[in-house]
């Protein structure tokens, strides 16, 4: 693990603005750091799913005759490090995920 430094936040790159060909509608970042009592993974994997679920379901209510299909990049790291606090070592992940409506 390094130590956190911001303008290593997008090391490959801005993310981009269209998802599937279609241009994007938004991003959600989620970040996981080891004070949680569920490893990274089990984190992110639940959290993706409700976001997932959540947004689906707000495009198919936005409008009955016009409803919309989401489309979601995959989960993409943003960073991972060492973040000091409180005088002590933790672990910070952040990851996120781009959707757009069709």
């Amino acid at each position: 693990m390094r130590r956190f430094d911001e303008r290593l936040a997008f090391e490959e790159g801005p993310p981009e603005k269209i998802v599937f060909g279609h241009q994007l509608e938004g991003w959600v970042y989620l970040v996981w750091t080891q004070h949680y009592n569920l490893t990274a993974d089990e984190f992110f994997d639940s959290r993706i799913s409700w976001i997932q679920e959540d947004i689906k379901l707000k495009g198919e209510q936005y409008e009955q005759s016009n409803k919309k299909s989401p489309y979601f990049s995959e989960l993409k790291t943003i960073t991972e490090g060492i973040l000091k606090w409180r005088g002590m070592d933790k672990i910070i992940i952040v990851k996120a995920i781009a959707f757009s409506f069709r």
